[in-house]
């Protein structure tokens, strides 16, 4: 009903729970003025957000989505959290593994053809993170790149990642923020989610040196922290077929 969103939004949206964020060539007293202007009669209420470590899971579940054309799978797995200093070399190891362009996945997965579409990312949130992997490709080759990303995540998980492997992406993150910083919105959403999330502003040289600091030893300790192979798996497609091409059990379908 009406009253019940009036009450969220008085609960949640109050203006300890809010950050303005601005950036580029701006008025800032003009900025001040006019949102005291227009927000400067919000009640401040206390505002208490209740977060905590997250439940990972493990499994295989199948949603069937007769429209679909193609098979998708896509993994989650633990990952560090927005203030786990441990994520900066979590975000080496996933471009390494599932960056667009040159990561593992690249030449295993998008050069020969079997997907149309993979790639791994690490992903932060309050107290809790993920990784992310995911496949997109044709019926024919589901079976083949399920292996072929179940070895490769367990070839990370136990050899880690090589020198060479870390230099180049390294300086592949290092270029990305510098050029990103460069359009104003970049710089005002950086602003506002460090200032959002609790953590301390860093500049753009201050980030790019905690990147070229991170040693071989840093992204291999992350990989073992954050297992990829303790992941849950969903398959989208046309049926449930997968499970058969999973070598799964047809008792454990769901849609």
């Amino acid at each position: 009903t009406v009253e019940q969103m009036r009450q969220f939004f008085n609960v949640h949206y109050s203006p300890g729970n809010i950050a303005l964020a601005a950036a580029g060539d701006i008025d800032f007293d003009r900025l001040v003025r006019d949102a005291e202007r227009l927000c400067g009669s919000w009640e401040n209420l206390p505002i208490a957000r209740q977060t905590a470590v997250a439940d990972y899971q493990t499994g295989f579940e199948n949603l069937a989505k007769p429209s679909s054309q193609q098979h998708y799978l896509l993994q989650l797995a633990p990952g560090p959290s927005n203030a786990d200093p441990r994520r900066y070399a979590m975000r080496v190891a996933t471009a390494i593994l599932g960056d667009d362009c040159g990561s593992r996945m690249y030449w295993k997965l998008l050069d020969t053809g079997l997907a149309e579409s993979a790639g791994a990312g690490s992903y932060e949130y309050c107290d809790n993170g993920l990784v992310m992997s995911f496949v997109c490709c044709d019926p024919e080759f589901s079976r083949q790149n399920l292996d072929i990303l179940g070895q490769m995540q367990n070839q990370m998980q136990a050899d880690g990642v090589t020198e060479k492997e870390l230099a180049l992406a390294k300086r592949k993150i290092e270029s990305q923020i510098v050029l990103a910083s460069e359009r104003t919105e970049n710089r005002m959403f950086s602003v506002g989610s460090h200032w959002l999330s609790g953590q301390p502003f860093k500049s753009v040289a201050e980030v790019v040196a905690l990147y070229q600091a991170l040693s071989l030893a840093d992204v291999n300790e992350a990989i073992r922290s954050f297992p990829l192979t303790r992941n849950f798996t969903l398959f989208v497609g046309p049926d449930d077929s997968f499970f058969d091409l999973a070598g799964l059990a047809s008792g454990a379908r769901t849609t």
